[in-house]
């Protein structure tokens, strides 16, 4: 899965890949490097991107990573994809969009109902992790795209949610 991961003022898309043989690792989908993390205890880590290695300290907060290595303290945060695809939506749209690909799971509301700001649309399973999609904004359930059980492409308008004013009811 690609994630978005800030570094001071910089965005890189950080993907790492599982494979039997290991796993791989890509900075904006440049070449792929293997990559290992092995723990040394409280905190400690060998880090190996290709042949480069290094022992750093490592401590997580939500989505807050601070890493001390290179006689340097660096803090990183990763971006949640479901807050990145809210984001992306364009203002005043409040429509919920896959962050990912995947199957939605469950339903939680029905079209024609009232939602709130921050309450759960759907419930979806993207690589065998389960995800609470959200409304953008306060609004009216327009219409709901996908059916439980069905599966989508990363991008896919899941649900449309028309704000207050927009409203026809």
């Amino acid at each position: 899965m690609k994630r978005q991961i800030t570094l001071g003022v910089d965005t890189y898309g950080a993907s790492i890949i599982r494979k039997p043989a290991g796993s791989v690792f890509s900075i904006n989908d440049g070449a792929l490097e293997p990559i290992q993390l092995e723990s040394l205890g409280l905190d400690k880590y060998r880090i190996t991107v290709g042949e480069h290695s290094t022992e750093a300290k490592v401590a997580m907060k939500g989505e807050a990573v601070f890493i001390e290595a290179f006689g340097e303290v660096f803090f990183l945060q990763v971006l949640d994809p479901v807050e990145q695809a809210r984001e992306a939506s364009e203002e005043g749209d409040l429509s919920a969009k896959s962050p990912m690909p995947g199957i939605v799971v469950e339903i939680h509301v029905k079209e024609g109902d009232k939602v709130e700001a921050d309450q759960a649309l759907l419930t979806i399973e993207s690589m065998k992790l389960l995800t609470i999609v959200r409304a953008a904004g306060a609004g009216t359930i327009a219409s709901l795209n996908y059916n439980a059980g069905d599966a989508f492409d990363k991008g896919a308008v899941l649900a449309v949610v028309h704000a207050p004013e927009d409203d026809h009811a």
